[in-house]
């Protein structure tokens, strides 16, 4: 992927989420939204990690273990704040405020790092 489709991803995700954000704010503080584009964006990590993963010579790759384990939980908070219970809804927006600073740290990377291709 070169660097102006990383950017307009980046920007795009970091969008989506601000937009949800606005939503919630605005459409009278239903958590509907919030719970939905944290069990999308789950989903899609965990579908990117399970395309990506491959046995390694050198071991088991500890970050993705825990990338993979984070983004369980945030499913499994998701379900329980569907319930309504109230544990699941404040790790549901603890998930949400990381995904957030995921998306700009994304976004910051793309704007001010210039590569010639990601591997």
């Amino acid at each position: 992927m070169d660097n102006p489709r990383l950017t307009v991803v980046t920007l795009a995700i970091l969008a989506v989420h601000l937009g949800v954000a606005a939503a919630w704010l605005l459409r009278g503080r239903r958590i509907g939204p919030v719970l939905a584009l944290n069990a999308a964006a789950a989903l899609a990590i965990l579908a990117l990690l399970g395309a990506s993963s491959q046995a390694s010579a050198y071991g088991i790759d500890w970050q993705v273990v825990a990338l993979a384990g984070f983004e369980v939980a945030v499913l499994a908070a998701a379900a329980l704040a569907w319930r309504g219970v109230r544990a699941g809804q404040a790790a549901s927006w603890v998930a949400f405020a990381l995904h957030v600073l995921a998306s700009m740290g994304a976004v910051a990377f793309a704007l001010l790092f210039r590569i010639d291709r990601l591997i």
